[in-house]
Parts: structure tokens; C-alpha cells; sequence
């Protein structure tokens, strides 16, 4: 797909933070360059501990409104696993609506 239909991007089942590591390394050329990206959160505190000084440059609007919303899985800690847990016995409030928005 990439060489006969001139695709640019792989999109795999891979923590984001994890595949950003290895993307378009290996292409010295830029015209030659496939973005290789990841399209989960397995680390979730890791991944948000990346993305928000990110946006603080590239777009501080939107850095507060990461924060804010990222915020709302504060009360787990280092624990994305508790969050589940805890969510799923109905002790702590569903954030899902929130993050995805």
C-alpha cells in the first residue's frame, strides 16, 4: 500500500508513546518518510505526561483543555488498572465520555 498506493502512515495496535519512538528513524529522505503511530494508551500517566508539554508549545489552548480533561484520572494515581477496577464496581465515575472528547 505504501509503495504502489502511496500511503504515509501506519496506524498499528500499539501504545502511541512506544511507536512515536521509532517513527520515520530509519528514512534519511523525507519525501521517503511513513509515519509509524500507535493507536492505544497502554501507558496511559505516561502518555498524558507527554502530550500536555507537547500541546503547552504547539497549542497552549488546547494544553488546558488536556489538562482539565486528563485531570479526571488524577484520583488513580500511577494505577490505570485500579481505574478500572474501581470503575467497574461502580465506586468511582466513568471517565471515558470525557477523555475521548
Amino acid at each position: 500500500m505504501i509503495v504502489e498506493r502511496g500511503f504515509d502512515a501506519i496506524a498499528v495496535e500499539a501504545d502511541w508513546l512506544d511507536a512515536l519512538q521509532v517513527n520515520n528513524q530509519q528514512a534519511p529522505d523525507p519525501a521517503r518518510r511513513v509515519g509509524f503511530y500507535g493507536i492505544d494508551l497502554y501507558s496511559l500517566h505516561k502518555s498524558m505526561q507527554a502530550v500536555v508539554p507537547y500541546l503547552d508549545q504547539a497549542d497552549p489552548e488546547a494544553a488546558g483543555r488536556a489538562r482539565g480533561r486528563c485531570s479526571c484520572f488524577d484520583h488513580v494515581a500511577m494505577d490505570p488498572q485500579r481505574y478500572g477496577y474501581l470503575t467497574s464496581l461502580g465506586l468511582r465515575p466513568d471517565r471515558e465520555v470525557g477523555a475521548v472528547r
